[in-house]
């Protein structure tokens, strides 16, 4: 296998894209319904304007609901409902709504053109701790994007979702292990 050597020989098109003004509740629901983790902002003219994703969603609603990072489901259900106080589900129900993509989005972008090495999306994806780099043309508009994934695939790895891993056996209890050894038992 040839690995490419430029970010066009391994950048995604066409881009799905979002605008400053959409809604983050409208956001949300395309990132999830694509499985995608984040999207390039773009303005009228498909510069990129900065970049919109799921840890940038949920560092906004954090800052709205004024709390640290839940650790789970149990820290949202117990801290939600204040007496006499508007919720943190509510809050962030509200947030969501009404707040738009330029009040979240991670910007100035990270971007490349697509005539740069691939070693440079490693680099920027490692420096900067994101998993994707839009790439664009000389004007600044949006031609493609790399993704983490796009670049392991350059590289022969295959993604994490796609590497099988064996599954430890179900937990029984004893009763029932009791029960499978001796089809004759009343248990």
């Amino acid at each position: 296998m040839v690995t490419p050597s430029t970010v066009s020989g391994v950048m995604t098109r066409p881009v799905m894209t979002t605008r400053p003004d959409a809604r983050l509740d409208e956001v949300a629901r395309t990132l999830r319904q694509f499985h995608v983790s984040g999207l390039p902002v773009v303005d009228e003219i498909q510069r990129v304007v900065g970049v919109i994703s799921e840890k940038d969603i949920a560092r906004d609603l954090q800052l709205a609901a004024g709390v640290a990072s839940p650790r789970g489901i149990l820290d949202l259900l117990l801290e939600s409902a204040p007496p006499g106080g508007e919720g943190i589900l509510e809050v962030c129900r509200n947030r969501l709504h009404n707040a738009r993509v330029r009040d979240a989005m991670t910007h100035p972008a990270i971007t490349l053109r697509e005539d740069a090495p691939i070693s440079d999306v490693a680099r920027l994806m490692r420096e900067h701790s994101i998993n994707r780099v839009p790439v664009v043309d000389s004007g600044g508009s949006l031609v493609g994007i790399v993704t983490r994934e796009d670049l392991l695939a350059a590289l022969g790895v295959r993604p994490h979702h796609e590497v099988r891993t064996r599954r430890p056996p179900p937990l029984v209890s004893r009763d029932e292990r009791r029960s499978e050894s001796d089809p004759f038992s009343d248990a």
